[in-house]
């Protein structure tokens, strides 16, 4: 029977620290971005941005 060893045992702990930081950077970037937009006038809401892409579509815009 063969065995697996999953990619995280076979990453290099220093590697696996560096991502897990860069991961950990990013989504704060994201959530800074995020807070930003909101306090601005130019925050749209992912519901209403696939709404109107769903509309497009429907009227022939986007193909």
């Amino acid at each position: 029977m063969k065995t697996t060893t999953s990619a995280a045992s076979r990453t290099p702990p220093d590697l696996r620290q560096r991502a897990e930081e860069t991961q950990r950077k990013f989504i704060a970037r994201s959530l800074r971005s995020r807070d930003n937009a909101r306090q601005s006038s130019k925050y749209v809401n992912s519901d209403a941005v696939i709404e109107q892409l769903e509309q497009m579509l429907l009227n022939g815009k986007l193909l």
